[in-house]
């Protein structure tokens, strides 16, 4: 998924790239068109959604296909609509299979431990970390080459790419106490004290 290929001709390392919209319609299409799904319409919110990522673009394709499968008619095609697949990516963010999706591909990045917290920053604390300075650049570089973000080099802003791993970091992560306003600072020590509460008492 987040393999590296070796070129032949210069032996150096480079990235898989990520999909276009054109290739997101074209595996869609080819792969529902074993079933009779077609995904014509749709490609370009399913491919945004995941940042053109082929292994999360295909699981979300075998989500949907389980879900409209018995709304099919013999020899004729079932055009999946707009309206479906946005209903269908909040139910997929909400799923097993959508959170073992997020997983799979973070475990690439929580190796790379500053790049990680970057992202976290990125997704937490956003008012706070829209722009990053020359000393990030490593880091910007490599999370711009999996795909995760993007990244003006004019003006520094930075922006999230898979906006179902910005979604799943949101549910799953606990802001750095040190990004934190006096409110949220308050709050979460009140949360720590309420388990250690229910805790002694169990």
């Amino acid at each position: 998924m987040y393999a590296r290929i070796i070129s032949c001709a210069d032996f150096s390392s480079t990235y898989l790239p990520v999909f276009t919209d054109e290739q997101t319609k074209y595996m869609l299409n080819t792969l529902g068109g074993y079933s009779n799904v077609a995904f014509s319409n749709i490609y370009a919110e399913i491919n945004r959604a995941f940042g053109g990522q082929p292994y999360a673009v295909r699981q979300f394709g075998s989500f949907v296909f389980e879900r409209v499968k018995q709304l099919r008619k013999p020899n004729e095609k079932y055009e999946v609509s707009k309206a479906t697949v946005e209903h269908l990516l909040t139910e997929y963010g909400n799923s097993a299979a959508g959170n073992n999706v997020c997983e799979i591909i973070l475990q690439h990045m929580t190796i790379f431990s500053d790049e990680y917290e970057m992202l976290k920053r990125l997704v937490l604390s956003p008012e706070k970390y829209k722009t990053f300075k020359e000393q990030d650049t490593y880091k910007i570089d490599h999370l711009q080459k999996y795909g995760l973000i993007e990244y003006d080099y004019t003006t520094c802003y930075v922006s999230f790419k898979i906006h179902f791993i910005k979604d799943y970091l949101k549910r799953t992560s606990i802001k750095d106490p040190m990004d934190m306003t006096n409110d949220e600072r308050r709050r979460l020590l009140h949360l720590f004290q309420h388990r250690i509460c229910l805790s002694n008492t169990i």
